[in-house]
């Protein structure tokens, strides 16, 4: 979420830890864009929460050489490959269609009004890897296809991994990863109305994206994964609200 300052270049986001498993924000940090990237503040909430060792997933603005945070504390990660990379980028496409992959995992979705199909491959690490690329062991595509909106449409995506060749695994974690978009932004962005909040001013912005988040993971702590049943349930209950920032 971005909180433009003056209708200038300079503007703020909203960074979070999200975990998938619970569906909660474990820890978020502003970050202003003229003073600080985006991948040193993701660092800083691995310094700072001390997690123990999980897989960290992350989108394509960290695919940076010698990007080692996730590593240094024992975590492993699987990072989205795109065109910021552009040599990287075009050695995957290259390599996956020159070799057959060590495993390959098929599934079928619909939901919504969409019917998807995708298949997951996997290889193991390509030789023209450095160790530039910190503990790689992986690299996995993601074919998609399928029709939504009555619309016909196919993409390709492609990670790199500090996890072993695994199918299952893999596949099951990047459709994890695919989930924040709808258990993190979509609720901030649709149930919440965060675009079309009217706190512009000073701190408020970024104050209320931290109890917008808070709220989200308070909710789902006390066992509500629906927000718009949850808004609908407990809005005017005072002293239950209240006993969820006590208990």
């Amino acid at each position: 979420m971005h909180y433009p300052d003056n209708n200038s270049q300079d503007f703020v986001t909203a960074i979070s830890l999200f975990c998938q498993q619970r569906k909660i924000a474990l820890g978020i940090k502003m970050s202003r864009n003229k003073q600080e990237s985006e991948i040193s503040v993701i660092q800083q909430l691995l310094e700072e929460l001390d997690l123990p060792p999980v897989t960290v997933t992350l989108d394509a603005l960290h695919t940076q050489k010698n990007s080692s945070a996730t590593r240094h504390h024992q975590h492993d990660y699987v990072i989205t490959v795109k065109g910021n990379q552009k040599k990287l980028y075009q050695v995957l496409i290259d390599y996956c269609l020159e070799h057959e992959p060590l495993a390959k995992t098929e599934s079928k979705d619909i939901d919504h009004g969409r019917q998807e199909k995708r298949w997951v491959e996997v290889w193991s690490l390509p030789t023209f890897f450095t160790t530039q690329w910190c503990d790689v062991q992986s690299v996995v595509r993601v074919t998609r296809w399928g029709c939504r909106q009555n619309k016909d449409y196919d993409n390709q995506m492609f990670y790199i991994t500090s996890l072993s060749p695994q199918g299952q695994k893999l596949s099951r974690v990047i459709r994890q990863h695919w989930q924040i978009e709808n258990n993190l932004h979509w609720v901030k962005d649709v149930i919440f109305q965060e675009d079309q909040a009217q706190q512009t001013r000073g701190n408020a912005p970024q104050n209320f994206a931290i109890f917008r988040s808070w709220v989200i993971s308070l909710l789902r702590l006390h066992g509500y994964h629906s927000m718009t049943e949850a808004m609908a349930m407990i809005s005017h209950k005072l002293p239950l609200l209240l006993s969820f920032c006590t208990s």
